[in-house]
């Protein structure tokens, strides 16, 4: 009996290694060294990955050496991804692994470059750390711009802390930071160099409208908290600032081309040069074209049902509820429900920045953006926008301490009307703005800064938004 236990005992010791022999015996390992491309000095601690779909077969981490194995890898075609804090991730495609043989998969990595402490301007209206900054700043720096494929500006914010996009279209996008976000929201107080970016009188932020590239953007500044005490009344949910790249620091030419889904083709470049040593000037343009996302307003569509079924008494009615003429009830009725999905939307920017001296710098800049066709939303439901125009002219100057600008925002809507009623939708109004800013250090813990802001909003819209009160 004794005999038979041990001859059990033993039998069943051995029974997982010879179950788990045929089985190892039919996968494969993947193995290398992982150095620095620049020093080829070997890299420990990364992290490797087989990975297969969507599913991580085997990991590891390499040694001291830069050495590294994945073991018991089945048979099959594998991506290899190594990433390791301070360098780029790395995808190897393609990595095929034969059962009982090791593939070796060398890698260099390359080092990025990351800012921990980057300075900004919006917390505090003069360059600071932004761990030192009074208020709650996050950075999309010019390195993130280029690597995200954009529509508008609004796409580089989609990862930022504390901001909330609404997506209302192909490009159309409403963001808050503070408060609650709805169909027409202009809470955030938005800035493209210091420049309200928003539309004078509609006050509202169609950021689509800023013709800035995304080569042309140096940085993208958001500030959570209440900005009133520095950016005057209606500031208190936060602030956007979009900041471009000076024709001084970054000269050279751009192109970029890109398309998607939904018929989306974009092109946009930017060039700027110096024209002597401390003149240096820049343009910049972009164009899109792409086709809405299609929807069906039951509002329009029941107007356009009520028009097909007795169009004489619809427009008698028309005419009787606006005061308007047949002529105007007819244009009106014939774009009812019209929608237009394509859309199509260009613009661009001249710069030209001359540094005086070391202490003194003047810029001058315009712009404009010009909307084809697109349909708006807004809270009176949707509205066809054709041949919308919006504009700037910018002088700025800053010595020392002191800043100063003038700038003017212009728009005119051209032919946009609302597609439930077909209203038209005018809007040729104008923003003029003066300001100049100084401040001081007093000691080392105390720094004031005070200056006069001149805003004057003039809105031209023929009673069409603003009615008998315009």
């Amino acid at each position: 009996m004794k005999m038979k236990s041990l001859v059990f005992l033993l039998a069943a010791a051995l029974f997982p290694l010879i179950a788990a022999a045929p089985a190892s015996a039919q996968d494969g390992a993947i193995s290398g060294r992982l150095t620095d491309s620049e020093t080829g000095a070997p890299l420990a601690g990364a992290r490797v990955e087989a990975v297969a779909g969507t599913r991580t077969v085997a990991s590891t981490v390499s040694a001291q050496d830069g050495s590294y194995r994945l073991a018991n890898v089945p048979p099959g075609t594998y991506t290899i991804v190594v990433t390791l804090l301070g360098y780029e991730t790395q995808r190897i495609e393609g990595i095929r692994v034969v059962a009982g043989e090791t593939t070796l998969v060398g890698a260099q990595l390359v080092a990025s470059a990351f800012q921990l402490n980057p300075v900004v301007i919006s917390a505090s209206k003069r360059q600071e750390k932004v761990l030192d900054a009074p208020a709650s700043v996050s950075v999309v720096d010019s390195r993130a711009v280029a690597e995200r494929p954009a529509v508008t500006p609004v796409d580089h914010l989609r990862s930022s802390p504390g901001v909330d996009i609404l997506t209302q279209g192909v490009q159309s996008t409403n963001i808050v930071l503070r408060g609650f976000n709805n169909i027409f929201s202009g809470s955030l107080h938005a800035l493209t160099d210091n420049r309200i970016a928003g539309v004078p009188s509609l006050r509202v932020n169609l950021l689509h409208f800023v013709p800035a590239t995304s080569e042309d953007i140096d940085r993208m500044e958001v500030v959570l908290g209440p900005g009133a005490a520095l950016y005057g009344p209606n500031t208190a949910d936060g602030v956007l600032h979009i900041i471009t790249k000076s024709p001084l620091d970054a000269q050279g030419t751009s192109i970029s081309l890109g398309g998607g889904t939904q018929s989306v083709l974009t092109g946009s470049f930017r060039t700027s040069h110096l024209l002597s040593e401390n003149f240096g000037v820049k343009i910049s343009g972009q164009y899109l074209q792409a086709e809405e996302w299609a929807y069906t307003d039951p509002v329009e569509a029941a107007e356009r049902q009520a028009i097909t079924a007795d169009p004489t008494r619809y427009m008698q009615n028309l005419i009787l509820a606006t005061g308007i003429t047949q002529a105007e009830a007819e244009r009106r009725m014939a774009g009812i429900g019209r929608r237009d999905q394509d859309i199509v939307r260009w613009g661009g920017e001249l710069r030209a920045d001359w540094r005086v001296n070391d202490e003194l710098t003047t810029i001058f800049s315009g712009g404009l953006t010009r909307v084809g066709t697109a349909v708006e939303l807004t809270g009176l439901g949707g509205a066809q926008a054709k041949d919308w125009t919006y504009s700037y002219l910018q002088a700025r100057a800053t010595w020392r301490r002191l800043f100063a600008q003038v700038y003017a925002n212009m728009s005119d809507a051209g032919d946009t009307y609302l597609l439930r009623n077909g209203t038209p939708i005018t809007d040729r109004s104008k923003l003029y703005v003066a300001q100049v800013q100084h401040g001081f250090a007093l000691g080392e813990r105390q720094d004031f800064i005070y200056g006069l802001d001149f805003i004057y909003t003039n809105p031209i819209t023929e009673g069409t938004i603003n009615g008998k009160y315009e």
